[in-house]
């Protein structure tokens, strides 16, 4: 009767066991698993800073001009829906992923109506272009203050958090620093390690205080902002 129970219960938890796996699998293949809640229809967008400033301002269709985020989720073969929610996942320029180039438009203007896929795509991408921009392209990088430890920049003490505040959400030098990110975000990690208690590598802000005559007039000036605003957070 032991081995008859036993038996049962083997094949109850390996049947349950089998269930369990079949609804993770399927859970997995079902579609977008974002973090937290999600908004924007099937956009499905993060409850975060860059996909709530979507969700809050780009669902206005009776405005003039008038932008929709469900008027693009009427046709079925916009990839938009798709790029915005990369973007909105992870906004991150300096991870290499820049989604949000995808999206945001390079001037361009309102379409009057938002009849066709193109003008509601279109109204979308100029919508988050004029109202998230600074939520939605944000630059980082990654500090080392020895070989082995890794932080993020808002994490390296008093001036890695000068700097990406300087350059991010709002901040005094975000629009001369998003366009050149990736190409100064290395510099900015060296001066960044400064703060940082346990540094093994030396500081390094000479690049920010005078920034190097071979880069590019808009990375000097985006380097040169940044001192000037943290110069007294990154000694």
């Amino acid at each position: 009767m032991r081995r008859w129970i036993a038996a049962t219960s083997t094949i109850l938890g390996v049947a349950a066991l089998a269930i369990s796996c079949t609804a993770f699998v399927a859970g997995e293949l079902s579609g977008y698993q974002g973090p937290g809640p999600t908004t924007g229809g099937c956009f499905l967008l993060p409850s975060n800073t860059c996909g709530s400033c979507i969700g809050q301002n780009c669902e206005n269709p009776s405005e003039s001009p008038p932008v929709s985020l469900a008027a693009v989720c009427g046709f079925s073969s916009s990839g938009l829906p798709y790029d915005v929610r990369q973007c909105a996942t992870d906004p991150s320029i300096s991870s290499g992923n820049d989604y949000c180039s995808y999206v945001m438009l390079d001037g361009g203007a309102y379409a009057a109506t938002i009849d066709t896929q193109g003008s509601a795509e279109n109204n979308v991408r100029k919508c988050i272009t004029d109202n998230c921009f600074g939520q939605c392209r944000v630059c980082s990088t990654t500090v080392y203050p020895c070989s082995s430890d890794t932080l993020d920049l808002p994490e390296a003490g008093a001036c890695g958090a000068c700097l990406y505040n300087a350059m991010n959400y709002g901040g005094p030098c975000q629009s001369v620093t998003i366009p050149v990110c990736t190409y100064i975000d290395n510099e900015i990690g060296k001066c960044a390690i400064s703060t940082v208690s346990t540094a093994c590598n030396p500081k390094d802000c000479t690049s920010l205080q005078s920034p190097p005559s071979n880069f590019d007039p808009q990375a000097q000036a985006a380097l040169s902002c940044l001192w000037t605003a943290c110069k007294s957070s990154c000694p």
